[in-house]
């Protein structure tokens, strides 16, 4: 299995802990959906498992990101 995380969309975080900044080693893609056949779906948990597993620097720099709003 390969995902390629910038094809995600709507994605949420769990586990993110301000008091941990700048780690945020706790942080963790909770949901997310990516277009297939034209259409958005819900990664399914093993995706979401795949890509928690597989993509720790994305989630760090898309956390860092969003709190930067």
């Amino acid at each position: 299995m390969k995902i390629n995380v910038s094809k995600l969309g709507g994605v949420v975080f769990d586990g993110v802990d301000t008091t941990d900044y700048p780690d945020f080693c706790d942080a963790f893609l909770s949901s997310a959906t990516i277009e297939e056949d034209g259409k958005d779906r819900l990664l399914t948990e093993k995706e979401l498992d795949w890509v928690n597993e597989n993509s720790r620097d994305w989630i760090y720099e898309s956390v860092i990101e969003l709190m930067r709003w």
